[in-house]
């Protein structure tokens, strides 16, 4: 009947359809075809990467370079057509590797523009020394955390095998919060032990008579300290301030001559102890 009929019809197509499949794999035109494809399923994605809004000019020129072709990405008339010319599937690592750069460099990029907002508006922390006109300073604590957690960033970025572009950027961030790392730490140790040593080098008569050596390196100590507090307190910002040129070697020195006087207090109170006990202790309570 109809239906019989209609069956074996389409049995004799199917067979008609597999015979021509074999007939037709071995013709050059089935091979060529099936390799464009092949190479069009590759490039897609290909495509599809290189569409990354991190890519950047110099991102092209290196895909110019290795696909040895000009163009312009930017041009009006730019299409997927012309992509698709370049032969991405002969460049599959390549292109792959120009995309990776681009997408890591865009996250240096961030991460150094955050480090510029951040470090623009970071400022020492003043406090007033005693009852006078000097303030001593130091890096507050939120600031603190936030040095140690910037230098482990760049430390990852120095360490990124993409970091050349921004290398000199990157360096520089790295030196300028190490200062600031050092300058805090010896500017807490020196302001420590100055307050202590100020109270008995310049307000001790008796000390300033038994130690003029000493407390005349200390007058000289106490001139240069102030000094810096008061040069970091007016310009306030805390990377210009501690990345002054020749300031961390001052406050090396600073902190020898403070140690000296330290030790020459330490051995006249020694000696004093032992000739006299009571007056070591009424002038440990200066």
């Amino acid at each position: 009947d109809h239906r019989d009929l209609h069956l074996s019809l389409r049995r004799q197509r199917q067979m008609c359809i597999r015979d021509s499949t074999k007939a037709i794999k071995g013709r050059d035109v089935f091979g060529g075809l099936q390799t464009y494809v092949k190479n069009f399923l590759t490039s897609i994605p290909l495509v599809a990467d290189l569409r990354s809004p991190a890519m950047r000019e110099r991102h092209w020129q290196q895909l110019m370079e290795t696909t040895a072709t000009q163009f312009n990405v930017n041009a009006a008339g730019f299409k997927l057509a012309d992509l698709l010319r370049l032969e991405l599937h002969k460049f599959e690592d390549e292109v792959g590797e120009i995309v990776d750069c681009a997408q890591k460099e865009a996250k240096m990029e961030v991460s150094l523009a955050k480090l510029d907002v951040t470090w623009a508006k970071v400022e020492w922390m003043q406090m007033k020394h005693k009852d006078t006109d000097v303030n001593t300073i130091k890096l507050g604590e939120e600031d603190f955390e936030a040095l140690e957690d910037n230098q482990v960033v760049v430390q990852g970025m120095l360490a990124n095998r993409y970091m050349k572009t921004f290398e000199e950027a990157i360096t520089g961030w790295n030196k300028k919060l190490m200062m600031v790392a050092d300058v805090n730490q010896i500017l807490s140790e020196i302001q420590r032990t100055w307050a202590y040593l100020e109270s008995l080098f310049i307000h001790s008569d008796e000390v300033k008579k038994e130690l003029p050596e000493a407390a005349a390196r200390f007058k000289a100590i106490d001139s240069v300290v102030k000094k810096i507090l008061a040069e970091a307190c007016n310009v306030k910002n805390v990377v210009e301030s501690a990345n002054k040129s020749g300031l961390l070697k001052d406050l090396e020195d600073q902190q020898g001559q403070l140690e000296m006087c330290e030790k020459a207090l330490a051995d006249y109170m020694e000696s004093k102890r032992r000739a006299f006990p009571r007056f070591y202790l009424s002038l440990i309570h200066i």
